[in-house]
């Protein structure tokens, strides 16, 4: 029920969840529990959570901020820590509630449709936004329901639901399943995530990978038989390349110009939603990309690119945030790696989730944080410690 309320928002100071406000509410318990529990990492992990918080409102007073927009900025990062704690406290007590996660997140959509409303633009971006990760929730769902799958079917399933996504539109959804897929079979192929090991299969996989962006999916979207509107109009920015890193600086401007305000700023940032007072980066973003015929207009309020929690952090509060966030970035998902163990009925979903996540943290907005972020970083914990407690398990007897 709280993944389904994470859709009904009301604004106080900023946009906030009923689930969130009940959270919020839940901090005393929370804290308890935290404090009694022994869990591994748990302690560290919330106590960079806490240094981050620390050093963005100092960072706040340091720039000057608006109190609304410095209180907005900390919020998302403290509301992050209290979700995560939350949802790994209920996973915890019952392991099996993630398969149900999927499911929730499905009916949030049906209900309430997208958080930022973007499946409303268009029926390019009612694909990308609503129908396309509820074909993928769907998906998920089902492979961690074994009386629907059967083992060996779940990746081929995943395989072709990644293709008909892609086809969509719905590019980064569609390829993060993809890449979910392909790690998957790996990882069962050599049953270890060690590098050296897996190493001749990843390049296999790379090279297959770059045939089929190349020589399928570019003629494709160009074509018009797959993507969208959009999707024609990144590949048009760089000429039509095959070259997977142009697509993806094509796909990700903000995140370059967002390092370029970081860089501007490099000591305490901008500040929480601080505005682009000269447009110095709205003219920067315009000029990248003169095909979209971009005109910035003086009459509408611009804020300085933040469209990346990771690089956000550096952009809004500073160096010594964004060093805090980006170490605990790679901590979290060296938990998700951890976490994985074979024959686990949760493999395919959690790969997926380490993997969406990730580029969804790395180019998303600031609230995917406290979203797709918490309830990430709650699964690789609650894994974690379930692989735990079967290897104790297995010792003892």
């Amino acid at each position: 029920m709280a993944l389904i309320f994470m859709g009904v928002r009301i604004d106080l100071v900023g946009s906030i969840s009923l689930t969130e406000i009940y959270v919020a509410l839940q901090a005393p318990s929370l804290y308890r529990w935290i404090k009694r529990t022994h869990k591994p990492y748990l302690h560290f992990t919330c106590n960079l959570f806490i240094v981050i918080i620390a050093f963005q409102a100092l960072s706040e007073i340091m720039v000057g901020n608006t109190w609304t927009n410095a209180l907005k900025g900390i919020a998302v990062t403290a509301m992050a820590l209290l979700l995560f704690v939350f949802f790994l406290r209920h996973l915890c007590k019952d392991i099996s509630l993630i398969k149900w996660i999927p499911l929730a997140l499905l009916i949030n959509l049906i209900l309430w449709g997208d958080q930022f409303g973007y499946a409303e633009d268009n029926e390019s971006t009612y694909f990308k936004f609503y129908l396309g990760p509820i074909i993928v929730y769907a998906v998920c769902y089902l492979s961690m329901v074994k009386s629907y799958l059967i083992n060996k079917n779940i990746l081929l399933i995943f395989l072709a639901t990644s293709l008909f996504v892609i086809i969509g539109g719905a590019r980064s959804l569609g390829f993060s399943l993809l890449f979910a897929t392909l790690f998957c079979y790996i990882y069962n192929r050599y049953r270890t995530i060690n590098l050296k090991k897996i190493l001749p299969g990843m390049l296999i996989v790379a090279i297959l990978f770059q045939v089929f962006y190349a020589f399928v999916y570019v003629p494709k979207v160009i074509s018009g038989d797959w993507g969208s509107p959009q999707n024609r109009a990144q590949l048009a920015r760089i000429n039509n390349s095959k070259n997977i890193f142009m697509m993806l600086f094509s796909a990700r401007s903000d995140f370059y110009v967002a390092y370029l305000a970081f860089m501007d700023k490099p000591l305490w940032g901008h500040g929480a939603w601080a505005e682009d007072k000269n447009l110095k980066y709205a003219r920067i973003q315009a000029k990248l990309f003169p095909l979209e015929n971009t005109k910035v207009n003086k009459e509408v309020k611009h804020l300085v690119p933040a469209h990346s929690v990771v690089m956000g952090m550096g952009v809004r509060n500073g160096i010594f945030t964004f060093i805090a966030f980006l170490g605990l970035y790679i901590f979290i998902y060296y938990i998700g790696f951890k976490s994985l163990y074979l024959g686990s009925p949760y493999n395919i979903f959690n790969i997926y989730m380490i993997i969406s996540s990730f580029q969804h943290l790395m180019f998303g907005p600031p609230a995917i944080l406290k979203n797709n972020g918490a309830i990430a970083f709650a699964i690789f914990f609650a894994l974690l410690y379930f692989k735990d407690s079967i290897k104790r398990r297995k010792y003892e007897v």
